[in-house]
């Protein structure tokens, strides 16, 4: 009798240790709530979302799967989205971008963080430069930078990939932490990653704030502006997120919400501003 309930304890172990369901996946809550307190520290207007492109759900398998975006905008930016995707068995999904408004000294910032059952899939980090040649580019606070420096620090355990698709060219820049490591040793450093990165993005807001929100010339702002259209371009092109967003939940959702809500109009439209409410 004493084999065999040691050998159920050892199978109700293992079955603990494997069954994604019993797994400790605290990570995903913990790390959406501080995306609420990053967004909460910043200086933000919410813009309001069609209900149905704000939160979604839908259930395969069992699993339930949901989406939430929240979108705003700043002195600083003409569009800030958070969007995240998650479920009861270790997914998440965040997908985070700031475009700057043209006449902004800020970087287009993009983060996409891809965890399924505690495995990092894919880990990019991105301060993007849309006229690097405006400032130094090995200045402290240079978004080229901070991204040597996050890949400095997580490199070891969140390799670089070799090569990256050609419709990224000039979406994201050449410094951009970008990895596959499809390991769960990497979800840790992932996720402290991230930390340091939005820590970071906070850091040049506050000191934009702090300095009266400096502006380009209209000249390097028209620039800018030619640049913000290009990535909503390419992205739509080429992002190879619209089949995922697809199979989950529709063809009829995740049309709008690329072109409404990940890659709006307005970014192709210098003249044209969000809506805030």
């Amino acid at each position: 009798m004493t084999n065999a309930r040691n050998t159920a304890k050892g199978a109700r172990a293992e079955q603990e240790t494997t069954d994604p369901v019993t797994r400790d996946f605290s990570f995903v809550e913990d790390t959406r709530r501080k995306l609420d307190e990053w967004l909460q520290g910043m200086t933000l207007t919410a813009v309001g979302l069609p209900t149905e492109l704000a939160q979604t759900a839908s259930e395969k398998g069992g699993t339930v799967t949901r989406h939430v975006t929240r979108a705003f905008v700043s002195p600083d930016h003409v569009w800030l989205r958070a969007s995240e995707i998650f479920s009861d068995r270790g997914t998440l999904i965040l997908n985070l971008a700031a475009f700057p408004v043209p006449h902004s000294y800020l970087p287009l910032m993009q983060v996409e963080l891809i965890i399924v059952r505690s495995r990092v899939v894919l880990a990019i980090y991105d301060l993007h430069d849309l006229l690097a040649r405006e400032e130094s580019l090995s200045s402290p606070g240079a978004p080229a930078t901070v991204c040597r420096s996050l890949r400095k620090r997580f490199g070891a355990d969140l390799p670089q990939v070799d090569e990256r698709p050609e419709w990224t060219e000039g979406v994201l820049s050449s410094e951009a932490l970008w990895s596959r490591p499809m390991t769960e040793d990497a979800l840790v450093p992932s996720l402290q990653a991230l930390d340091a990165f939005l820590d970071a993005c906070k850091t040049a807001s506050m000191r934009s704030k702090a300095a009266g929100y400096p502006r380009r010339a209209d000249e390097a702002a028209a620039e800018v502006a030619q640049c913000l259209a290009r990535v909503r371009r390419q992205s739509l092109e080429g992002n190879p997120s619209k089949r995922f967003l697809e199979t989950t939940f529709g063809k009829a959702w995740a049309d709008p919400f690329l072109t409404d809500v990940l890659y709006p109009g307005f970014l192709a439209d210098a003249n044209r501003r969000p809506s805030v409410g």
